[in-house]
């Protein structure tokens, strides 16, 4: 076993001791049924969503440049006392040039922050940890969108004072929260949806991490913990643990990419011992249930693709995977792998690209999971365990 599997394994194991349990209730996607349909109705609905948020003025028609809120370059602690001072839906741009905040930011109202071409926020959030056996981590945020719905954060470089940051964006009960265009560097957590954050939309950003592909604790680009309806599109992620966290109901991730990374895509359960932002210990998530995963590209990782852990009803459709050490894919049984069971994927649907039917190396388990082409791994030379 080499250093780099030590280390993968040991940064799956905090991954999915993260996971919760459940049982399975649900009929099975039939891979007879109209993929076609259903992700071009996918698409259609994430496109319409992208245009809305990239196009989103607020609802006071009155809003624009000319009355918004502007942060010359070289402001300190000043973004709270905008958001404080401004009206609902009102603009807050940030000049182009470093700005820097020293706390957390609260965004408790539908407001816009933008920058401008070359604005960096720098938020001093230092991660204690990537992962410590039997120690909580504690997160902080730099951005934490808190009870307020349809605020948008466009156009951001966003980076920590010192090395490594602990969760960029974080929104707990904020729903129609849109994310758009975003640079985010050297973030344990790059954008973290937690407490009903419902249909929050997160296109077109670039999420770099501190080199998490070798797979060593807790470092995650994109977690989905508590927001059903999810809208994800067109973003780059590198350089983390996991790629997207998925839990929460009906989400569609499509057309991401993931590179370097020890997972690409992760659909399970959010839980574990860490404390999030508002001080409260993460509580039982979701499964992972009806998401549909279509068309991305994960390279350069140790597992493309895992349902693991009650992940259930999901369709991954037309997605590509390269360079991967272990597996493509893997739909996961009960397993006792890590130390402690984690329960069955189920009922989950894997429709490879046609030219990659030769090619995507598919291992399947788990309860109902089944695949139209791929590679199948040969469960009897390497059984489900």
């Amino acid at each position: 076993m080499t250093l780099r599997t030590v280390f993968l394994t040991l940064g799956l194991t905090l991954m999915l001791s993260n996971c919760a349990k459940k049982t399975p209730d649900k009929v099975a996607l039939s891979p007879t049924a109209d993929v076609d349909a259903i992700l071009s109705q996918a698409i259609e609905d994430i496109e319409a969503d992208y245009q809305a948020a990239l196009n989103f003025q607020g609802e006071d028609r009155g809003v624009s440049d000319r009355s918004a809120i502007y942060l010359p370059a070289g402001s300190e602690d000043e973004l709270a006392a905008a958001i404080a001072a401004a009206r609902p839906h009102q603009r807050i741009i940030l000049r182009s040039g470093s700005h820097y905040e020293n706390d957390a930011v609260i965004i408790d109202k539908p407001v816009q922050i933008i920058g401008e071409d070359g604005a960096v926020l720098y938020c001093d959030n230092q991660s204690g940890h990537f992962y410590l056996v039997g120690t909580p981590i504690y997160t902080d945020a730099g951005l934490h969108v808190k009870d307020a719905n349809r605020v948008k954060i466009q156009n951001l470089e966003i980076r920590p004072y010192g090395a490594q940051g602990s969760i960029a964006i974080f929104t707990e009960n904020a729903q129609h929260t849109m994310i758009v265009d975003n640079d985010i560097h050297d973030f344990q957590f790059g954008i973290w949806t937690s407490n009903h954050s419902d249909k929050t939309s997160i296109y077109d950003n670039t999420i770099t991490g501190v080199g998490g592909g070798g797979g060593v604790g807790a470092l995650w680009g994109i977690v989905i913990e508590s927001g059903d309806n999810a809208r994800i599109m067109n973003n780059h992620i590198a350089d983390y643990g996991t790629g997207i966290f998925a839990s929460s109901r009906r989400g569609i991730y499509h057309n991401n990419t993931a590179m370097d990374v020890s997972i690409g895509i992760l659909s399970c359960t959010v839980q574990g011992a860490l404390f999030l932002p508002n001080g409260l210990e993460l509580e039982h998530a979701v499964s992972c249930d009806d998401w549909i995963f279509s068309r991305n590209d994960v390279r350069n990782s140790y597992l493309g693709y895992l349902a693991i852990d009650g992940a259930h009803d999901n369709l991954f459709a037309q997605n590509t995977a390269s360079n991967s050490v272990l597996y493509d894919v893997e739909m996961a049984g009960e397993t006792q792998r890590f130390g402690f069971t984690t329960p069955t994927s189920y009922n989950n649907l894997f429709v490879p690209r046609r030219t990659d039917y030769n090619t995507i190396v598919i291992k399947l388990c788990g309860d109902n999971n089944e695949a139209t082409g791929g590679v199948l791994v040969d469960l009897d030379a390497d059984p489900c365990w």
